[in-house]
């Protein structure tokens, strides 16, 4: 998440910093024709190379939002607290991000949510795998050219009305601010609600373990309420760096 974050302040420096270049005026007194247009190239070309650099950093941001999201999803499912059948460990990492997801939200998710969650799937199709996998998007429209001489180009037909590759900056200020609004819509849905008890404890950073004494600590914590859940943490706090220093 601390990668995230980091990515996520960069992109908006760079694109704030874009549109800062964009507005400004030109430095040059002359009236020259000339010298005003290459004045204004000058401002333009800066707000280019921020653009192009906020677009680097924003690519960077989601990529690791999804890495995180998919840690996160497993930290969670433990800190639930409900037990688990037999394989069912194996059985939940084996799912995708978005069965994940459905399992901790529930089957009826609220309209709010599943727009949300529609958004992060745009996401991924539209910005994380196509920039995760050399520019391929996942439509099967992948093209193989052969070109004496040269060699095989590769190339794709999009099926993705909103496509990247119809962009000169693929991921603009506007869509850098549509995305991070949609992750902060999904991080809301993992840590309100039914999930508040297990997000605290996933922020706190207890390790957790899927054994069935394990799930049934975390279960009694949740339902115990906030005083509870934080005896609990302190408890097991103690507990690491007693074993972290060895003092027994």
């Amino acid at each position: 998440m601390s990668r995230y974050e980091f990515f996520r302040a960069q992109a908006d420096k760079a694109f704030r910093r874009a549109d800062r270049k964009a507005k400004e005026k030109p430095k040059n007194d002359s009236e020259f024709p000339g010298s005003i247009i290459s004045a204004l190239m000058h401002s333009y070309s800066r707000s280019m190379s921020a653009q192009q650099e906020g677009f680097y950093h924003s690519v960077a941001m989601v990529d690791a939002y999804f890495s995180a999201l998919e840690h996160r999803l497993n930290l969670l499912r433990a800190f639930t607290g409900l037990p688990l059948p037999a394989e069912g460990f194996k059985a939940f990492m084996s799912k995708t991000w978005n069965e994940k997801i459905d399992e901790l939200l529930g089957a009826k998710p609220s309209p709010e949510a599943r727009k949300t969650l529609q958004g992060m799937r745009d996401i991924k199709e539209r910005i994380r795998n196509p920039f995760a996998h050399g520019g391929y998007e996942n439509d099967k429209g992948a093209l193989h050219v052969h070109i004496p001489t040269i060699g095989t180009i590769p190339g794709n037909i999009t099926k993705f009305g909103k496509s990247a590759r119809f962009s000169l900056i693929p991921v603009g200020a506007n869509d850098h601010g549509l995305n991070c609004a949609v992750f902060d819509e999904v991080d809301k849905l993992l840590s309100t609600d039914h999930l508040a008890g297990p997000y605290r404890l996933m922020e706190a950073g207890i390790d957790p373990s899927f054994d069935e004494k394990s799930l049934r600590s975390y279960r009694d914590a949740i339902s115990g309420g906030e005083k509870a859940l934080e005896r609990f943490i302190d408890r097991w706090n103690h507990m690491w760096e007693r074993h972290a220093n060895m003092d027994y």
